[in-house]
Order: structure tokens, then C-alpha cells, then sequence
């Protein structure tokens, strides 16, 4: 019955805990790329601002024309600017996101070894 439970322990140590780490960062990182829409803002970085476009109208008036393509210009300007702040802070959100999961990964096999270290380190300092 000892056997198995510690056979079981070192199972869930070292497979199943690591396996959970790994799936909650990948779902950190989901929710990251859903949160910031970064997969939706990208194929369409240079899409007018809330749709906000101007008809050109019948006929060719020049002064129309060029007022008209310069607003649907900047709308397209303004949108790109804060589709890609957005998307930056997202980025930036993935990568924390990967790098703390690698952190968690790292520390959760160094802890046994860091445990062990200092238990032998308290050990000599008590009996010194």
C-alpha cells in the first residue's frame, strides 16, 4: 500500500502536475489572444474605424472626391493606430503569459532539489 502511494506521488509529480501547469498557461494565453483580439484585428488592420466611411455620390466632383477619400483616409489611420496598440498589449500579455509559465515549470522541479539543499543546510547549521 506505501508503494503505491508513493509510486503514485511521483506520477503525479512528475506527469500529471506538469501536464496541468502547461494546459493552464496554454489557456492563459487563449484567453489573452480571445481578450485582445488579436486573431480578429489582424486581417483586418487597416479597415475603417467603426465602419466610419463617407460615400463618394453621383458624379465626379474633384473637391468631393479628394475630401472625401482623405476622411475615409484618416478613419482607416486612426483604426490601424489602435488596432495595433491593442494587438501590442496583447502581445505583450502573451508574452508574460509564456514566460511566467516557464518560470512556474522551472521552479516547480527545482523546488525538490532547493528543499533538499536547505533541509541538508539546516541540518548543519543546527548541528554545528
Amino acid at each position: 500500500m506505501g508503494n503505491s502511494l508513493i509510486i503514485s506521488f511521483f506520477r503525479w509529480f512528475f506527469a500529471v502536475a506538469p501536464r496541468n501547469i502547461l494546459t493552464i498557461g496554454r489557456n492563459f494565453m487563449r484567453w489573452a489572444w480571445k481578450y485582445f483580439s488579436i486573431g480578429f484585428f489582424a486581417p483586418r488592420l487597416f479597415s475603417p474605424w467603426h465602419k466610419d466611411i463617407t460615400g463618394y455620390g453621383r458624379g465626379f466632383d474633384l473637391k468631393r472626391f479628394l475630401h472625401v477619400f482623405g476622411w475615409n483616409l484618416i478613419s482607416r489611420i486612426i483604426g490601424a493606430i489602435l488596432r495595433i496598440v491593442v494587438m501590442a498589449a496583447g502581445l505583450v500579455a502573451e508574452l508574460f503569459f509564456v514566460l511566467s509559465t516557464a518560470a512556474i515549470f522551472v521552479f516547480w522541479y527545482a523546488m525538490p532539489l532547493v528543499a533538499l539543499c536547505l533541509f541538508v543546510l539546516g541540518f548543519f547549521t543546527i548541528f554545528r
